[in-house]
C-alpha cells in the first residue's frame, strides 16, 4: 500500500482521508498536528516532496479531468489475479454488485457488447455489465443445482465470524484508505482462498462496523463514534432478525393462540400489519411488508388477502364469522369523554319548562320490527262524535344543543346501526334510553301533532305543539293483537278506533301506487343461538305504528312546504314496468323481481313523491333519535315554532343529507351482510338436512335461488334447464365464510305449479 509523505493530508470539513490513488487529489491541506496553513490550498497532481506540479499552486484547476485520463486510471486488481473481468468463464462463481448489494452468481454467457448474464444464488437470472464484478473466484460449478446456494450459504457463514476490531486499532488514528488486498493479508496471514476473499467482501460490505468502502476496493477506517454507531446498528438488526424468525415461526404454529403479552412491541405491530392487509388489501398503509411476511410464513397461491383473514382466525384473533365491514367501518358503541359528561348534565325538569303539559292518556306500541322509531300516540273524543288525534315525537332538539359535543358526535355517526347482537347508537343510552324516550309515569319532552277527526275519521288540519307527555302504558304487540280480536282491556276503545284508521289510510296510500308491503324478516341473535322471524305485515300494532308514523311524517313535510321552512325529505321513485311484476303468481319471485327493481330512497332537498310508502311530501322528522337529518329537521321546526323563521340555510341541510345518504347506504349494507354470517352458522349446523330452495331467474354463471326456510339468497349449478318458480332440492355442501356464501348440491329439482 502506498502512503504519501505524512506532511500532506486531504480534508474537507467532516471527512479525512490519505490520497492513495496515483498520488491525486483536491481539498485543503493539512499538516499532522491538525493545524490549517494559511494560504496553502492546492489543488491537483502533487510529487513526493508534496510540491503541486501546477504552476500556480495557489489557483484551482482550470478544467476537470478528461474522461480518456480517466480510462487510464484503472482500479487495483481483484484479489483473484485476473487481469481483466472479460476472462471470466461459463459457470465460474463470481462475486458481483447489484443495486448496491453483493451477490453471488455463475457466468451464464456474455449477452452483447460488455454486458453477462449471470444466474444468482436466490434463483434469478440477471444481465448485469462487466465493471459491475467484484470478485472472480475461479471456482466452477458442480452439476448439483443446490452447490451455488449451499457454496453461498457457507461464505455468508464465514462472513458472520469475522472480526475485524485489531486491524481498525492499528489504523484509527491515521484513518487511511487501505486496499481490501491489504486487509486480507493482515487478517488471514496467507494467500486466502476464494472463499475467504468472498467472505472479506461481503463482511466489508453488510456486517464490518469497523470499515466504510470508498471505492471498489478501498475501504477507511470509521471513528471511535462511529463505530460504536454501528455496532448498536448491527445489533438492533440482530434482535430484529431474531424477532422476525420468533414472529414466523408463531404464525405457522396453529395450535398456540393469541396472547398480546408473548409477543413484544415489533411483533405486535407486523400482527396489525396482517390485519390492516386483511381488511383494506392493497390500500393498506403497509401493504408490501405483510405481503412479505404472508410469503414467507408458507408457500400461498391464490389471493394473499384471504390468506391473511384465514390465517387471524386459526391464531383466534378473529372469529370465523367475523364482520370485517364494521371493522373497516370504525363504528364503536363507547363515546368520548366530553360527550358522557354533557349527556349526564341534561336536566328534564329545565327542558320541561314552558311547555304544554298534556293530561290525555297517551301510549306507546311495541312491535317486533325493533326498527320502528320511538313515537306515542293519544286519541280523546271532543263532542258530537269527533276525535282529537295525537303523535307525539320525543323531542331530542332540547336535549342535543347546536354546536355541542353530543351534536358534534351524533354527526360523526349520522345514524343509528341496530345489528343483531350489537346496537350502535347515534347518541349516548342516557338521551336515547332516558330523557329522550317516552316513560311509563315519566314527563318527557315532546313535540306534539294534533288533528281533529269526524265522524267517519277523515283528518282535518295538523297543529304543532311544544308539549310534555306522561304515558300510561307501553303495549306489546301480543296486547294489541288480543284487542283486535275483541278481549276487553284498558285502551281497547281507542285502538280499535286507530285501527279503522290506519285501515282507510293504507287503501289511499295504496290507491297511489304504494308498493306490495311484504314484510320484514327480523334476524336476532342471543344466547339460544341465531332466531328468525318474519314480520307480518297485517299484525296491528305494526299496522297502527307504521301507518301513524307515515302520517306524521307527510303531515310535517305539508307543514314545511306552507311555512317555507327549508327540510330534508325521503323520495322513491317508481317501478316503470309494475304491470308485469303484479302478473308474477309466485308470491317469492315476484317479492323478489319487485325488491330488484326497486329504486333506492334517497333524501332530497325538495318534497317528492315516495312511491314505496305512496305519499307526496314525506318529511325526516320522526326519528330524531335514530337519523341525524331527523334531528336538525326537529331543530328547524321548534326553531320555527319559537322565532318565526329558520335555523339552517339549504345548504346547511344539504351538506349533512349527502353524507346522511352515503351512510344510509352502508348501514343497509353492513346489517345485511352481518345478517347474512350469522345465517350461515345456522346452514353450517344444517349441512345433513335438505333445504327447499325457490327458482328466482337463471343466469350466465347459474341460476339464481332463494331458500324457503332461510333468507339466503345464492347461486347454484342447477342439472337442466329450470324456470322461475321450480323448486330445488339442495344439501350444504360448504360454507365460504370469506365471500359469506353457501354451497349447495342440488339433489332435484320439481316444476311449479
Amino acid at each position: 500500500m502506498k502512503i504519501p509523505i505524512k506532511e500532506i493530508t486531504v480534508a474537507n470539513r467532516f471527512i479525512y482521508y490519505y490520497a492513495n490513488f496515483k498520488e491525486r487529489f483536491y481539498g485543503y491541506v493539512l499538516r499532522r498536528d491538525g493545524r490549517n496553513v494559511p494560504n496553502e490550498h492546492y489543488a491537483g497532481p502533487f510529487n513526493e516532496s508534496g510540491v503541486s506540479t501546477r504552476s500556480h499552486p495557489g489557483k484551482a484547476s482550470s478544467r476537470p479531468m478528461t474522461r480518456r485520463r480517466w480510462r487510464e486510471l484503472r482500479p487495483p486488481l481483484p484479489p483473484a489475479g485476473r487481469e481483466t473481468p472479460a476472462e471470466t468463464e461459463p459457470g465460474e462463481i463470481v462475486l458481483f454488485l447489484y443495486r448496491k448489494r453483493m451477490m453471488l452468481g455463475t457466468v451464464s454467457h456474455r449477452v452483447w457488447g460488455t454486458r453477462i448474464c449471470l444466474a444468482t444464488e436466490d434463483g434469478r437470472r440477471l444481465i448485469i455489465r462487466r465493471n459491475s464484478l467484484v470478485y472472480l473466484t475461479g471456482v466452477g460449478v458442480t452439476d448439483n443445482p443446490d452447490f451455488l446456494r449451499s457454496y453461498g450459504a457457507s461464505v455468508r457463514a464465514l462472513a458472520g465470524h469475522i472480526d475485524l476490531g485489531e486491524i481498525w486499532n492499528v489504523f484509527k488514528d491515521d484513518q487511511p484508505v487501505i486496499e481490501i488486498s491489504d486487509i486480507g493479508a493482515l487478517y488471514w496471514g496467507d494467500a486466502p482462498d476464494p472463499s475467504r476473499w468472498l467472505a472479506l467482501f461481503i463482511h466489508l460490505e453488510s456486517d464490518c462496523p469497523y470499515f466504510v468502502r470508498t471505492r471498489l476496493y478501498t475501504y477507511r477506517p470509521l471513528e471511535t463514534h462511529e463505530v460504536k454507531n454501528r455496532v448498536d446498528l448491527l445489533a438492533g438488526k440482530e434482535t430484529l432478525t431474531h424477532e422476525l424468525q420468533e414472529f414466523h415461526h408463531w404464525l405457522g404454529e396453529d395450535e398456540e393462540g393469541y396472547d398480546p403479552k408473548t409477543l413484544t412491541g415489533r411483533q405486535r405491530n407486523w400482527l396489525e400489519q396482517i390485519k390492516q392487509y386483511a381488511l383494506w388489501g392493497s390500500e393498506s398503509e403497509s401493504a408490501g411488508n405483510a405481503r412479505k411476511m404472508l410469503r414467507q410464513i408458507s408457500f400461498v397461491r391464490g389471493d394473499l388477502q384471504r390468506h391473511a383473514f384465514e390465517l387471524m382466525v386459526r391464531k383466534r384473533v378473529w372469529r370465523p364469522d367475523e364482520n370485517l365491514d364494521l371493522l373497516r367501518s370504525d363504528l364503536s358503541p363507547d363515546f368520548p369523554s366530553d360527550v358522557l359528561e354533557e349527556a349526564q348534565a341534561v336536566d328534564p325538569s329545565r327542558i320541561l319548562r314552558g311547555r304544554r303539559r298534556l293530561r290525555r292518556a297517551s301510549f306507546c306500541l311495541q312491535t317486533d320490527s325493533g326498527d320502528d322509531p320511538e313515537l306515542a300516540f293519544s286519541l280523546r273524543h271532543r263532542w258530537r262524535g269527533e276525535y282529537e288525534l295525537g303523535i307525539h315525537v320525543p323531542d331530542i332538539a332540547a336535549c342535543v344543543p347546536a354546536g355541542s359535543a353530543l351534536d358534534r358526535s351524533a354527526s360523526d355517526r349520522l345514524a343509528t346501526l341496530r345489528l343483531p347482537d350489537l346496537t350502535i347508537p347515534m347518541l349516548p343510552a342516557r338521551i336515547a334510553d332516558d330523557v329522550g324516550r317516552f316513560g311509563v309515569k315519566r314527563r318527557r319532552p315532546a313535540l306534539s301533532l294534533f288533528w281533529k277527526l269526524d265522524r267517519n275519521l277523515n283528518l282535518g288540519n295538523m297543529r304543532i305543539v311544544l308539549s310534555s307527555i306522561r304515558i300510561r302504558t307501553r303495549l306489546s304487540a301480543g296486547d294489541v293483537e288480543s284487542i283486535d280480536s275483541g278481549e276487553r282491556r284498558p285502551l281497547a276503545g281507542r285502538l280499535r278506533i286507530l285501527s279503522r284508521l290506519t285501515d282507510s289510510l293504507r287503501e289511499q296510500r295504496l290507491r297511489r301506487g304504494e308498493f306490495e308491503d311484504f314484510g320484514r324478516t327480523r334476524v336476532e341473535a342471543g344466547s339460544g343461538g341465531t332466531l328468525i322471524r318474519r314480520m307480518d305485515p297485517t299484525d296491528p300494532a305494526y299496522g297502527i305504528h307504521h301507518e301513524l308514523g307515515l302520517l306524521a311524517a307527510a303531515e310535517l313535510g305539508k307543514w314545511c312546504v306552507r311555512h317555507d321552512v327549508p327540510a330534508i325529505y325521503v323520495s322513491q321513485d317508481g317501478v316503470e314496468n309494475r304491470r308485469e311484476l303484479d302478473g308474477i303468481s309466485h308470491p317469492i319471485v315476484r317479492r323478489h323481481e319487485i325488491l330488484r327493481q326497486c329504486p333506492y330512497p334517497k333524501y332530497i332537498a325538495e318534497p317528492a313523491a315516495h312511491y314505496g310508502y305512496g305519499i307526496r311530501a314525506c318529511c325526516a322528522a320522526v326519528a330524531p333519535g335514530d337519523r341525524y337529518p331527523d334531528l336538525m329537521v326537529q331543530r328547524q321546526i321548534v326553531h320555527h315554532l319559537k322565532t318565526g323563521g329558520p335555523l339552517y340555510t339549504v345548504d346547511e341541510l344539504n351538506l349533512v343529507r349527502y353524507r346522511a345518504q352515503e351512510e344510509r347506504a352502508h348501514h343497509v349494507s353492513l346489517r345485511s351482510r352481518h345478517e347474512r354470517r350469522l345465517i350461515l352458522n345456522r346452514l353450517a349446523a344444517s349441512a345433513d338436512r335438505t333445504l327447499s330452495a325457490v327458482v328466482l331467474h337463471p343466469r350466465r354463471d347459474g341460476t339464481l335461488v332463494e331458500l324457503t326456510e332461510f333468507p339466503v339468497k345464492t347461486l347454484v349449478q342447477a342439472p337442466r334447464p329450470v324456470n322461475p318458480g321450480d323448486v330445488l332440492q339442495l344439501r350444504v355442501n360448504g360454507i365460504d365464510r370469506w365471500r359469506c356464501n353457501p354451497h349447495f348440491l342440488v339433489l332435484s329439482s320439481a316444476r311449479a305449479s
